[in-house]
């Protein structure tokens, strides 16, 4: 058994498709890879079914193996990252992790500009979500990650401002409060909430202002970006919504209407303080702590 093989399972059950020894395409891609089917012979069972209308699909076998598998490459990738920083200077890479919010605040133009000016240099960027960008960053798998700054404490860690961002009610565009400049908390309370999903930052932003307001969560929704913007827009209730995500989400016949007092949310790059790092590393801080901006004031 070696990590190749282990690769090769983990990205077959990770495809949408897979195509049998008979060439018909079913849920997993290239299930009969050879490394796979060596992998079969080693372990002396099925991973896959590959016969009748469950073929493609993993054994409960394959399920017990693909969950250590996954496992034992995080464990790999990052040993890998750790001894990174022995290599020489101009041979280590820097790994950068993200929440997948780069585009709303126009930071993907800043790491793109980055990689174009130092084309030799080894860097790589990876979106993942928040707790596995910490975990990350503490593990030594990332060099840098960008998130929301109510996401990390500051021991041991330095930041850098990136962005800052409003938390607005997106409401319906004849609501009584659309036309208004501003709008409090308070003032929505007999409102139903829509929150974008549980696991992202935002959710835990929102609801938190509801909670120190004391607002009642009973009435408040999870969903999609896209959902909870069809119920502002359906009059079904209010959505509370960083304001920048409307860059990227357009919803007809909503009006976002900012918080009062103002509830600023920041985007900050963060990374360890005392870590070695490489002279790659250190252009990156020097280009983002270079274009920093003040966080507004409440």
């Amino acid at each position: 058994m070696d990590l190749k093989q282990l690769e090769t399972f983990i990205a077959a059950v990770r495809s949408e498709s897979f195509l049998t020894p008979t060439g018909d395409h079913h849920r997993y891609d290239s299930s009969a890879h050879p490394d796979i089917l060596a992998l079969e012979e080693e372990l002396g069972v099925l991973l896959f079914i590959r016969e009748g209308t469950n073929s493609g699909i993993l054994t409960p076998a394959g399920e017990v193996f693909a969950r250590d598998a996954e496992r034992i490459l995080h464990d790999v990738r990052i040993a890998k990252r750790r001894i990174d920083r022995f290599r020489p200077d101009e041979s280590r890479i820097v790994c950068i992790g993200t929440l997948p919010f780069l585009r709303q605040y126009r930071l993907n133009r800043v790491f793109d500009r980055f990689t174009e000016e130092h084309p030799n240099a080894g860097f790589i960027m990876e979106q993942n979500d928040g707790k596995q960008l910490i975990d990350g960053l503490k593990s030594g798998y990332y060099d840098g990650i960008v998130v929301r700054r109510n996401m990390v404490s500051s021991k041991g860690l330095e930041t850098i401002h990136l962005a800052a961002d409003e938390i607005a009610a997106i409401v319906w565009e004849g609501h009584p409060l659309a036309d208004e400049p501003g709008v409090a908390l308070a003032d929505l309370k007999n409102e139903s909430f829509y929150l974008a999903p549980s696991t992202s930052p935002s959710y835990g932003i929102c609801r938190k202002l509801l909670i120190d307001r004391h607002i009642s969560t009973e009435n408040v929704t999870s969903a999609a970006m896209e959902q909870i913007l069809e119920a502002a827009a359906a009059n079904k209730g209010v959505a509370l919504l960083p304001i920048s995500n409307l860059t990227v989400y357009h919803q007809e016949n909503t009006v976002p209407v900012p918080l009062l007092p103002k509830a600023v949310v920041e985007v900050v790059f963060v990374y360890k303080r005392d870590e070695q790092r490489c002279s790659t590393m250190n252009e990156l801080i020097q280009t983002l702590r270079s274009r920093a901006r003040p966080v507004p004031r409440l």
